[in-house]
């Protein structure tokens, strides 16, 4: 089966919170019993709360989540029987490719995590002794580079494969628009299909800027469900894959360059002293 990233809602936190605690578990063995314990009830309350999450959906649960902050990956988290199957990879490259992520922290105890970024195209720009909470456990600060290497294009500017990528998967949703509409326009036989035809094609049509909404496309999938054809439901999932979010903030990320040649970021906000 096919796993799409879709946006988490509030009815998956308690989910999440079990699979983060889960998977800190399983990968960081370096954090002592109480500090979890510690941080447990803040990753529902307030980390969940505060930014846009994005899932992976399997059958039987939630495999991995991301929470991510304009430019910065805040978090990174995948199920332990989920690892290794590239539930993490497919998380990051939807990060880079749709949300424009270019930051992220890591433990620097965690080496397979940092291991991990640094495959995918990050590089350290700092590090501090301690973590937010002021623990003994050093934080690296990394950076996509602006090179990327991408299969069959070889090494390119971030900038052009992004808009590679963007007519790229533009494509893709035309293809299963076009799949939608082939079913769906089948359907029109009576007052009770023409009206299921109408609802559909509505929430397929972009708005004044080009995109598609969101939230249509969750109204889409879930309707794709209930009807329980592969067709539709094989439409619906090939936009999901591809679809690109609207940009509708912009971010402002200063670094400087300390002592020891490392790049730092200069908190520009209350927020993020």
């Amino acid at each position: 089966m096919l796993m799409c990233v879709t946006l988490s809602t509030a009815d998956d936190f308690e989910e999440l919170t079990e699979l983060w605690e889960a998977s800190v578990r399983a990968t960081h063995h370096f954090i002592p019993e109480q500090y979890i314990l510690k941080l447990r009830p803040l990753v529902w309350s307030v980390y969940l709360h505060s930014m846009p999450v994005y899932i992976v959906r399997g059958p039987e649960r939630i495999e991995g989540f991301m929470g991510i902050n304009g430019d910065m990956l805040e978090m990174l988290f995948v199920h332990p029987q989920s690892m290794g199957k590239g539930i993490g990879k497919k998380l990051l490259q939807y990060a880079i490719n749709y949300c424009h992520v270019h930051y992220v922290d890591v433990n620097e105890q965690n080496e397979q995590a940092y291991g991990f970024y640094r495959h995918l195209g990050f590089e350290v720009i700092g590090r501090d002794a301690t973590d937010a909470s002021g623990e003994p456990y050093p934080i690296l600060h990394l950076k996509l580079k602006e090179n990327m290497k991408i299969e069959n294009w070889g090494i390119v500017p971030y900038s052009e494969a992004w808009e590679r990528q963007t007519v790229l998967f533009n494509a893709l949703v035309e293809a299963g628009i076009a799949i939608v509409k082939e079913y769906i326009e089948g359907l029109a036989k009576d007052e009770k299909t023409k009206a299921l035809v109408s609802m559909v094609l509505r929430l397929l049509a972009r708005d004044a800027k080009g995109t598609l909404k969101a939230s249509r496309i969750v109204q889409l999938r879930k309707v794709a469900m209930e009807t329980g054809d592969e067709r539709f439901i094989e439409g619906v999932r090939i936009i999901e894959e591809a679809y690109q979010p609207e940009v509708s903030k912009q971010f402002i990320r200063a670094e400087i360059k300390n002592e020891n040649g490392m790049w730092k970021p200069i908190p520009l906000g209350m927020t993020e002293s």
